[in-house]
């Protein structure tokens, strides 16, 4: 090995999994002679550099000073807003290509799982064009997928997860002002994320209470189940492997299957650890009761800088906001309602369709905008958790009064 990087005392071992371009790889997990790199040191500068580092090594060493990648593997979650995004469509001329969007790709989601349940090959270029058209919606008007993803069935947990972390890990990355391009990568790395858990036993999977610690070990593998599934599937980007092999590692080292530190933890595992760990928080599981909105946003509050990226939790917060649309929420009179539209100037004073009376009683539903002066005497008191008081959101997006609340008389 060239002696200049062996002395080197700036040097970094680092997952190849983890690779970005920028970064200048200094050392290789075996001597030089037996790669088949003919400089012994080089940048990574295209996807496929780093492919080729993939092909031949379990880890490398970096070397920061000599990467393009500001401070080499340092956190990049903190870049400035590259692409400003507006509101496209109204919610209601949006809702219903989104509402086509998200079943179509839930659908998907289902099927490749199938796929890889019997054995067969993932259809990489339909699980892409699927993410375009994710991507697409959530430019259109964030309000309806976001909503959309708040439709939880217990029965359906694993695929609904994947698509709603698909949908909350591009709805992060829209506000962080990402690339169409970078979008969909993001979305992509949401969207398979999971698949690993395909390989576990459903008797641990599905089971109701707490895993004993050999059953725990056994569930944690689904992170290297679920890597070697896309390394072995056609055409699936290295970043969508790395978040599938990495989602459940974290920044102080406590996290599994390798227990790596910030620095290994690239910026799209960032975003999908915490769209994972809120869904999951907020959805209803065979061993788990759905906590609500807040409770959530609490916990990955706490956990900011230790487990979760503290600039990319903040982002995630003002994205999503304390109202996000589907959100159950009772007023200081008793009456209960859905959150349905939200702009970026009313996120405190959302559009509401009431639903219950203040004896919780079902009503004549309609909507209650806050921003209208009209309205100050509507103080929101809680947020709920889904399904609360027998409330299934989805009911009444099929029957339309959420999408077509405005045409209903407001207060």
């Amino acid at each position: 090995m060239d002696s200049q990087y062996q002395s080197s005392t700036r040097k970094i071992k680092i997952d190849v999994h983890a690779l970005a371009i920028g970064m200048f790889v200094c050392d290789l997990d075996r001597p030089w002679i037996e790669s088949p790199f003919l400089l012994q040191g080089f940048l990574l500068q295209t996807p496929g550099d780093i492919q080729s580092v993939q092909n031949v090594c379990d880890y490398v060493y970096v070397d920061p000073e000599k990467g393009t990648r500001k401070n080499g593997t340092q956190p990049i979650a903190g870049k400035p807003k590259r692409q400003d995004y507006v509101f496209n469509s109204t919610f209601e001329d949006a809702y219903t290509s989104a509402n086509k969007t998200y079943q179509s790709t839930h659908a998907l989601v289902k099927s490749t799982m199938d796929d890889i349940r019997f054995g067969n090959a993932i259809d990489t270029s339909k699980a892409k064009g699927a993410i375009k058209n994710c991507v697409d919606a959530i430019l259109q008007n964030p309000n309806t997928m976001i909503l959309l993803a708040q439709i939880k069935d217990k029965d359906e947990y694993t695929s609904q997860h994947s698509l709603n972390v698909c949908i909350l890990s591009i709805v992060i990355g829209r506000h962080l002002g990402m690339s169409i391009k970078e979008l969909e990568d993001l979305g992509l790395c949401g969207l398979l994320h999971d698949m690993g858990k395909i390989k576990i036993p459903l008797e641990i999977l599905n089971k109701e209470g707490n895993l004993s610690p050999d059953e725990f070990e056994i569930m944690k593998q689904h992170s290297i189940l679920g890597r070697d599934i896309l390394i072995s599937a056609r055409n699936v980007p290295p970043s969508t492997v790395d978040v599938a092999y990495s989602h459940h590692e974290k920044l102080d080292g406590s996290g599994y299957p390798r227990g790596i530190k910030a620095e290994g933890i690239t910026q799209n595992t960032r975003i999908v650890t915490i769209a994972d760990t809120y869904d999951a928080i907020t959805s209803e599981r065979v061993y788990q009761t759905a906590r609500p909105h807040l409770q959530a946003l609490n916990i990955l509050t706490k956990a900011r800088g230790s487990h979760f990226d503290t600039h990319l939790v903040i982002s995630f917060i003002a994205c999503i906001g304390v109202y996000p649309p589907g959100s159950i929420v009772e007023f200081s009179n008793g009456e209960v309602g859905i959150v349905f539209e939200v702009t970026p100037t009313t996120k405190t004073k959302p559009k509401v369709l009431l639903v219950l009376d203040a004896n919780k009683a079902p009503r004549k539903e309609s909507v209650l905008d806050l921003s209208k002066s009209a309205n100050s005497n509507y103080i929101i008191k809680e947020v709920l958790k889904q399904k609360a008081h027998g409330i299934d959101i989805k009911t009444y997006i099929d029957k339309g009064l959420v999408v077509k609340g405005p045409q209903w008389v407001e207060h």
